[in-house]
């Protein structure tokens, strides 16, 4: 009683929320489609404080976050088959002492601990597979070059691994006399990242459109050899 204090939370978060993918294309029009897009987290915290004696207090403090996603990559919406899946892991430990070593003497100690492990994930076939929104899942990247906002297969930036571990330590000693008061301490932080950044991991293809082959006389028989699928008439 009146020595020792405890406080946790508990945060659960499932969002379901869309994209409209728009390919602003007279014939990759046809596959424009509204297709999911999810996040999920949990977040926990635990806190404890305590009165030691009568010149030691502390605490103890624990944070996790856990989430993951899949979503468009920040360049632009394009088809489903070429968004990432992102999973991150990040947590953080904090403890501090305050200990009185004289009526005008008081010191504060902390040291924290942070970690971050976060995965960026091209989509597998596997995790989209309605035709024909996803359509080149698990393929390499394609670009037409008459329909910019038409891209499918994987992203040309991922996979991506980041580790990261931060170690910090702080100790702040306050001095009073009379009116006047002097703080003094010093800092040592410690940041410890590793990252595996892959580019092009599979080739990327760019192909002629078929707005550029109707265009060109010289590609007419290409255009005319196309199923009538492909042909906007």
């Amino acid at each position: 009683k009146n020595r020792f204090f405890w406080f946790t939370n508990f945060e659960h978060n499932n969002q379901d929320g869309v994209f409209a993918v728009a390919n602003n294309h007279p014939i990759f029009s046809k596959l424009d489609i509204v297709y999911p897009s999810t996040l999920n987290f949990d977040l926990v915290n635990v806190r404890f404080d305590g009165n030691l004696n009568n010149t030691h207090s502390g605490f103890l403090r624990l944070s996790l976050d856990k989430n993951n996603n899949t979503a468009p990559p920040g360049g632009g919406v394009y088809m489903p088959s070429n968004w990432h899946v992102s999973r991150t892991v990040a947590a953080q430990v904090q403890a501090g002492l305050t200990t009185v070593l004289t009526p005008r003497l008081v010191n504060d100690l902390r040291f924290a601990h942070g970690y971050l492990d976060n995965h960026l994930d091209p989509v597998k076939a596997g995790q989209c597979h309605a035709q024909p929104a996803c359509v080149g899942a698990g393929s390499p990247q394609i670009h037409i070059s008459d329909a910019p906002q038409f891209r499918i297969g994987l992203q040309s930036t991922v996979p991506k691994t980041i580790l990261q571990r931060t170690f910090q330590l702080v100790s702040n000693t306050a001095w009073h006399r009379g009116a006047h008061s002097l703080r003094f301490g010093g800092e040592w932080e410690h940041l410890r990242l590793n990252s595996v950044h892959k580019f092009y991991d599979q080739p990327q293809i760019v192909l002629w459109g078929p707005t550029e082959l109707q265009r060109s006389a010289q590609l007419t028989p290409l255009f005319d050899a196309l199923p009538a699928s492909l042909k906007d008439r």
